[in-house]
Order: structure tokens, then sequence, then C-alpha cells
């Protein structure tokens, strides 16, 4: 998957100026960047949820073998964890998801009501149900926003399980130090630029930190 000599303007702000740049289909794509760099504007073009994807955009695959984890998802507060797995299973290609499936920790809130659900907990089990889609690329806005470690770890353990299985991960995310480097790939945006296109392992002998990658003091 590559983007070649891609411009992105919105209004009168110029987002990105004729950047070219690749995805590592065997590791976890990671895309950096300030916010309102054009981060959530380029997964939403990756996705073609319009239809519309650029011609610079090379080698995706078409929308209906992607999913794409917004920031702002909208389930029922009031269905039950078990509702919603079975709502998502719905979605599936494959077999109907079954209970010796399910990991224990969203088994324990099987009768609970998704809105009572702590934020890792309904973290946890939607990054999980739209795992469990058969699709050729994940993409997910933010998942560790707001989360502790262990639910981060958690979540993790799920996406590089994933790309095991020859599937294909982008994220956007402020935090990275938990990465692993040399299973991820970062595409760091800056200044309407990519700054750096290649491996973490590269990028924090370069960087050390966000903050430095940043210049921030």
């Amino acid at each position: 998957m590559r983007i070649e000599n891609f411009s992105l303007k919105i209004k009168q702000q110029q987002l990105l100026d004729n950047v070219s740049f690749s995805f590592d289909e065997q590791k976890l794509n990671l895309i950096i960047g300030r916010n309102g760099v054009g981060k959530t504007l380029l997964l939403d073009l990756i996705s073609d949820l319009d239809r519309n994807r650029p011609e610079h955009f090379f080698n995706f695959p078409e929308s209906s073998r992607i999913i794409y984890h917004s920031q702002g998802l909208p389930f029922i507060a009031e269905a039950t964890v078990k509702d919603t797995i079975s709502l998502i299973g719905d979605l599936s290609e494959g077999a109907a998801i079954t209970m010796e499936q399910i990991p224990q920790k969203i088994r324990n809130n099987l009768d609970k009501p998704f809105g009572t659900l702590s934020m890792g907990e309904r973290r946890f089990l939607t990054v999980w149900l739209f795992l469990q889609l058969e699709r050729d690329l994940y993409i997910f806005d933010e998942p560790f926003a707001n989360l502790d470690l262990a639910v981060i770890s958690d979540i993790l353990d799920l996406f590089y399980d994933k790309i095991k299985q020859g599937k294909q991960l982008i994220i956007t995310s402020h935090q990275f130090d938990f990465l692993i480097p040399e299973k991820t790939h970062v595409i760091f945006i800056e200044d309407r630029q990519i700054k750096f296109n290649g491996g973490l392992t590269v990028f924090l002998e370069s960087f050390h930190s966000f903050g430095q990658a940043f210049d921030i003091k």
C-alpha cells in the first residue's frame, strides 16, 4: 500500500503538500503528528468512506474489505454486551462468534449494559469485535486514548496477532513508547510533509521521543 504525489487541502488550509510514502504490510502502521495535520482525514480517504478515494492511492483494498474503527463509535448504551456482540457478529462473513472465542474479560460482562462498562472495557470490547470481522485492512483512529497501560497492552496483543494472520493494520496515536519497535512502521506528518517514513526502531534512534520529534521543550 502506498500514496504517491498526494496533496490534501481543506478549505484554505494546506495539510499535505505533494507527499509520497508507503505502508509496511507486515507491521503495525502507526501515523503520528500534531492535532490538525490531517491524520483522521487521511484515514477517511484510505477507508474510501465516500467511494471517492484519490487516484494517488495504490494497492489499498476496496472499501468492502476494510474495517474502520473511528474515535466516536455509536453503540447503544442500554444494550447488553451479549447483544452488542450479536449485533457485530451479524456482519461477519464467517461463522457466528461462539462463546469459546470470547475473551474471559468480556465474558465476565456479558449481561451488563454497554453504557455501564468502563472506558477500557468498552474499548477492548469494540476493538476485539471489529477484529472478528473478516477483512483485509483494519483501521483504528486513536485506539489507545484515555486508556491505562494494562488495557493498551491487551489491545496491542490483539493487533499483533491479527498481523500474524496476514492482515494489515493502520492506527493513529499520540502514544508509542509501549509499541514493539521491530513490529511497528511509522509515518510522521509535520509541516505538510512526511518527516519520517520507516521502522519505529530507526525513528526512536533518530528522535528518542515524541516530544523531541516535535521540538517540544
